[in-house]
């Protein structure tokens, strides 16, 4: 890499690392509104002051829309960061120069592109996730609709196979307790 391209090259990491917090900043924004709405619908509170709309038959849809994003930030990320520290930290073994430029870009990434975002969308959901910013990512959602789609698939098919719900057992619906008595499993539930 040139020492002319060493701006460039950390202008990309700066826009990488902010597209991944805008979206990380996001994601949380769109996990507290939900909350409050939920929230507020235990309350019997039709409403909430400050909670922007959300199409409600979306969130999913968005919410992974941005965690694909911010990941695929992530690894651009983390990918030039390497490239960068190899050619800039030329004294050093290519492979100490990207340990260091992957440590550098990983301690960056925590406090820069997940912490602070994430606190920013949890306390202020309503700057983060206005109409403004809901409508594009809504239609950037439609429009990857087809690995949204994917990508849903194969959570649930690795949910179904590897997590149990406690809720529910093969003797029936939830509160129903096992067929034995004092909690003697049966043939059945062996």
């Amino acid at each position: 890499m040139d020492p002319d391209d060493l701006i460039p090259s950390l202008l990309l990491i700066c826009a990488l690392l902010l597209l991944s917090a805008f979206f990380v900043a996001v994601e949380f924004a769109l996990q507290t509104i939900r909350r409050r709405r939920s929230d507020a619908a235990v309350r019997d509170d039709p409403g909430r002051p400050g909670v922007p709309p959300v199409p409600a038959d979306r969130v999913d849809e968005i919410s992974l829309f941005v965690q694909l994003v911010s990941l695929a930030s992530l690894l651009l990320l983390g990918h030039y960061s390497v490239e960068l520290a190899v050619s800039q930290f030329n004294l050093l073994h290519p492979d100490f120069a990207a340990a260091a430029g992957i440590g550098i870009a990983a301690t960056l990434y925590l406090v820069l592109g997940q912490q602070i975002p994430r606190l920013l969308g949890a306390q202020r959901p309503q700057i983060v996730a206005n109409s403004i910013l809901l409508a594009p990512l809504r239609a950037l959602s439609i429009l990857f609709s087809p690995v949204i789609v994917l990508v849903r698939v194969l959570i649930d098919g690795f949910s179904r196979l590897f997590l149990r719900d406690d809720r529910q057992h093969h003797w029936g619906p939830a509160g129903q307790g096992p067929p034995a008595a004092h909690g003697q499993p049966t043939p059945e539930s062996r």
